[in-house]
C-alpha cells in the first residue's frame, strides 16, 4: 500500500513510517524539516521536503503509483506559544488542512487520518466526543481542522491524542524535535544535566499535589492505535474520532517524581503562575485500546535512556 505522512519526519510521524516500512509499505513523507531533522526516518522511503500548504506541487502520479491513504500529522503543536501567534497556528493548522483536502480530491485519494489533540476539550469531559471547548488557539485550530476533514467527502479517522511520550524501548526512535517543549522530554533533560531547571505553572491546580493532571500514552501505543485503526479504515471506509489515551491520569510533580526515581538524580524546578490555557484535568475518559503496554514509569524510563543515548552520538 501507498500511504502518504504529511509531517513525516516528527516524532510520531517518524515512528509510524519506521513501522510501516517494515510491513512492507511504501511510504512518502513531506516535511518542512523546521521542527525536527530527518534523522529518525527509515532509508527506504520518499521523502520531500514540502510544507503542507505547498502540497500541491508535489508531483503526481509519484513514482509509486496512486496513493491510498494520507495520514495527517503535520501541525504547529506547542500550545503555549499558539497563545502569541494564532494567526500562525490557524494558517499552518487550519489552512494548511484545507490544502491537505485538496489535494487528497484531485488526487482521487478517497481516505485520511488526521492526529487531532485532546485539547479540544478544554475543561469539558472527553467522555463526550461532542462537548468541545478548546482553551489555545491551538486547540481552537485542531477543532476547526476536524470540522474541515469531516465536512469533506473522504472517509476518515480522528485520533485524539492525549500526552504522548517515551522512545521506543530498542531506542530507534524517539523525541527528535529541536526545540522540545513536553514535560517529559523537558525532564529527562533536566535529569541528565542538559538545562539547568524544570519549569511547572500552576501549583494551586485542585489535584491532590495542586498541580495539573494529564494522561500520558506511550509512543509505541499511539503508533499500535494508528496501525490498528488504519487496518480498519482500509477495510470499512467507515469515517469516526476517537481518543486515543489510556484512562489514566498522572500529575505535574508525579512526572518528575518518576524521571528522579529513573535517573537518580535531583531535577530543580521552577515555580510560575498557571496559564489560562491549562485545564486541572485532561484524561481520556473513553480509552479505546485495552491492553496498553506502556505506563508512566516505562514512558519516563524510555526517554531518559533516549535522551541519554543521544550525548554519545
Amino acid at each position: 500500500m501507498n500511504v502518504l505522512i504529511t509531517g513525516g519526519a516528527g516524532y510520531i510521524g517518524s515512528a509510524l513510517a519506521l513501522k510501516l516500512t517494515e510491513q512492507n509499505h511504501h511510504v512518502i513523507v513531506i516535511d518542512t524539516l523546521v521542527s525536527n531533522g530527518k534523522n529518525n526516518l527509515p532509508q527506504n522511503i520518499e521523502f520531500y521536503p514540502l510544507d503542507i500548504r505547498n502540497i500541491q506541487s508535489l508531483s503526481m502520479p509519484l513514482k509509486c503509483g496512486p496513493i491510498e491513504v494520507v495520514i495527517h500529522l503535520a501541525a504547529l503543536s506547542n500550545s503555549y506559544e499558539s497563545l502569541q501567534a494564532a494567526d500562525e497556528f490557524e494558517s499552518v493548522n487550519v489552512v494548511g488542512t484545507e490544502c491537505v483536502i485538496n489535494f487528497c480530491k484531485i488526487n482521487n485519494i478517497k481516505r485520511i487520518m488526521f492526529a487531532s489533540s485532546a485539547s479540544v476539550y478544554g475543561n469539558n469531559s472527553s467522555k463526550n466526543l461532542h462537548t468541545c471547548s478548546p482553551l489555545s488557539p491551538y486547540g481552537q485550530t485542531k477543532l476547526q481542522a476536524e470540522k474541515k476533514i469531516l465536512s469533506a467527502s473522504l472517509s476518515c479517522t480522528i485520533l485524539r491524542l492525549f500526552n504522548v511520550a517515551g522512545a521506543s524501548p530498542q531506542l530507534n526512535t524517539g523525541q527528535n524535535r529541536k526545540k522540545p517543549f513536553h514535560l517529559v522530554d523537558l525532564s529527562a533533560l533536566a535529569a541528565l544535566g542538559l538545562i539547568e531547571h524544570l519549569s511547572i505553572y500552576g501549583t494551586d491546580f485542585k489535584s491532590n499535589d495542586g498541580t495539573a493532571i494529564r494522561d500520558y500514552i506511550h509512543l509505541d501505543d499511539v503508533v499500535r492505535i494508528f496501525l490498528i485503526e488504519l487496518k480498519n479504515l482500509m477495510t470499512n471506509n467507515q469515517s469516526k474520532i476517537l481518543n486515543c489515551g489510556t484512562g489514566n491520569g498522572s500529575s505535574v510533580l508525579e512526572v518528575i517524581h518518576m524521571m528522579e526515581k529513573i535517573s537518580g538524580k535531583k531535577i530543580k524546578i521552577s515555580k510560575n503562575q498557571k496559564r489560562l490555557s491549562d485545564p486541572t484535568e485532561l484524561i481520556d475518559l473513553n480509552p479505546q485500546l485495552h491492553n496498553i503496554s506502556g505506563n508512566l514509569e516505562s514512558i519516563c524510563k524510555t526517554s531518559f535512556e533516549w535522551e541519554k543515548s543521544k550525548l554519545s552520538l
